[in-house]
Parts: C-alpha cells; structure tokens; sequence
C-alpha cells in the first residue's frame, strides 16, 4: 500500500465537518464527483478544472483592483 505525504495534498483538499472533501466544492457535489476528482486532489491539484477555474477568478478579480 503506498502512502501519499501531505505535502502532495491540494491546499483545498482539507478535514471538514463531513470528512475530507475539496473545499471548492459544496459538500453535495463532493459526494457526487469525489471518484472523478480525489486523484487530483492527492496529486497537489495538478490538472484539476475545479482548481483552475478557481486561480482564474483569483487573477481576474486581482487584475481588476488596479483600476
């Protein structure tokens, strides 16, 4: 059994209430899209369209302060 370090853990990837989820995602998507996503999750995000959506609204609402 291989064991995955923490530091290779999405940051949004987090303990909540109802167990280890994508923080991104309401708890109900979670449940519904956990086997599409979780590898993602354990591979620090990379490739995840959740993740990227997010960094995209991130970078737009920052581009958008300066003016």
């Amino acid at each position: 059994m291989s064991t995955v370090s923490s530091s290779n853990k999405c940051v949004f990837y987090q303990r909540t209430h109802d167990g280890e989820r994508c923080v991104l995602m309401p708890p109900e998507d979670w449940r519904v899209s956990r086997g599409k996503f979780i590898n993602l999750c354990l591979n620090g995000g990379r490739g995840c369209p959740v993740l990227s959506r997010y960094y995209s609204i991130v970078s737009k609402e920052s581009g958008n302060k300066g003016k």
